[in-house]
Formats: C-alpha cells, structure tokens, sequence
C-alpha cells in the first residue's frame, strides 16, 4: 500500500504537486488554469491553445480561473477524492481517472464551445492566430459542476496529477475509473 498518498491535501501542497507533475507529462495547470501564480505558460498562450484544441475538433473546452489548485484539493478531500486516492493507493492500480462534484465549492470555469464560436474582429477574451478568419470565441463562465481528474503515483510514491478539468454535471458520470497493471479496469459510482 502506498501509505503517503491517501491524506488530506492542502491548496499548497497540490500547487507542489502540479509544479512536479509538468516535468513528467503533466498538463493540467498549464491547460485547464488560465490565470495562474508561476505556470509554465502565460495566459496569452494557453488561450490560444485552448483555441487549437476547439478547432482541432474537440467538442468544448474548459478551465478554471485561478482556483484550480483549490479546487483539487477541494474535491480530495470529500469522501470519493479520498476512496480515489486509496484505490490509487493499491500496488496494482497504473491510474485513477475521478469525476468528483465540486458544485458546492463555487469554482469560477471558463468554457468555450465549438458553437459559440463567432466572428469578432474586436475579441478581447480568447487570443486568435494571426490571420484567422475565425477571430473571436464566446466564453461561458460559469460555476463548475464536476472535477475530473487523472491521478497517478511517481516512482517514489508521490502523487502526480496528469490532467484536472472543470465539466458540467452530465458530461461524464460521477465516480472512479481506475486500470490496474495487468490491463484489468475497475468503475466505482459515487
């Protein structure tokens, strides 16, 4: 059992966790973090990376503002981020891939949506290429409903964070994911 994984985590030791998580794949305070304190990227280009993924086919896309560190920790410290966190803890668990509710904590999301892309020459909130007949996105802002998260553990049993997004509540069911290393997939509801 990885033991030091299953505790309660504070926002400062989740922005420990993400600094560390970038340097091994890690994406999430670089992609789904749009004002951030000491990221890897400024918020001009993670803007306009946002833009590259709607136009490269994904349906929405989504991010927190300024609150995603708060919001993990939020959502691993409720009864299914810590059962995440121990069924992480196994020996034989690769990932856990959580969608925990976050509603009742009250973090800001921007979201843009393929449809809500409109031309705009005066856009302010989303960054376009230069040279784009497409020229400016809608932002949803919004509370968000769900945390999904993709958690994993290092190689000295530390937590490492892939990915964390904001979603609306329906988008993906509430609950655990996990794979173990021999392949087999397990699903716990919340």
């Amino acid at each position: 059992m990885r033991s030091k994984i299953v505790r309660l985590y504070e926002p400062s030791d989740i922005r420990t966790v993400l600094r560390q998580s970038l340097t091994n794949n890690g994406h999430a305070n670089s992609r789904h973090e749009l004002i951030g304190d000491g990221y890897a990227t400024a918020p001009h280009i993670r803007l306009a990376d946002m833009r590259k993924r709607i136009l490269g086919g994904g349906p929405n896309v989504s991010s927190f503002r300024n609150c995603l560190p708060d919001a993990i920790a939020f959502a691993l410290r409720k009864g299914s981020g810590q059962r995440a966190l121990t069924v992480l803890a196994k020996p034989e668990t690769i990932y856990v891939f959580a969608c925990v509710s976050i509603k009742d904590g009250g973090f800001r999301m921007v979201r843009y949506s393929k449809h809500d892309l409109v031309l705009n020459a005066d856009g302010k909130d989303f960054m376009p290429e230069s040279g784009s007949r497409l020229s400016f996105a809608r932002p949803e802002i919004e509370i968000a409903d769900v945390l999904a998260i993709k958690l994993m553990v290092t190689p000295d049993d530390d937590l490492h964070i892939r990915t964390a997004f904001p979603i609306r509540s329906g988008e993906k069911i509430l609950g655990i994911e996990a794979r173990d290393k021999d392949g087999t997939e397990h699903f716990y509801p919340e």
